[in-house]
């Protein structure tokens, strides 16, 4: 299956959007991280990841981890601007694999 392209902006739009929608009301300070663009290694994998540092409580970790899961498969980004940050496989802890981890 061919993923869909996006920008930076339209994709993190499409995280945040069903993050805002499922996030409990008590989490109101928690937020989606910002997306970026790696290096992708392998046919089906994600070229993007989201920040790992981003606050939130472990609640809505989970969520994001959900999230970016289901979009990772569906999404790539395309930016003809952006450049790609260092390749995956020097950061093998923080590339999304089937399923794609948050960490």
């Amino acid at each position: 299956m061919d993923k869909i392209p996006l920008t930076p902006g339209k994709l993190y739009a499409r995280l945040s959007e069903e993050f805002n929608r499922r996030r409990p009301r008590e989490c109101a300070s928690c937020h989606m991280p910002m997306v970026y663009v790696i290096e992708r290694e392998m046919g089906d994998y994600a070229n993007w990841l989201v920040d790992d540092v981003a606050a939130g409580c472990e609640e809505c970790r989970g969520l994001v981890n959900e999230i970016v899961s289901a979009h990772a498969l569906r999404y790539d980004i395309f930016d003809p601007t952006c450049t790609p940050v260092a390749s995956a496989h020097n950061m093998a802890s923080r590339l999304f694999t089937h399923p794609p981890r948050f960490t």
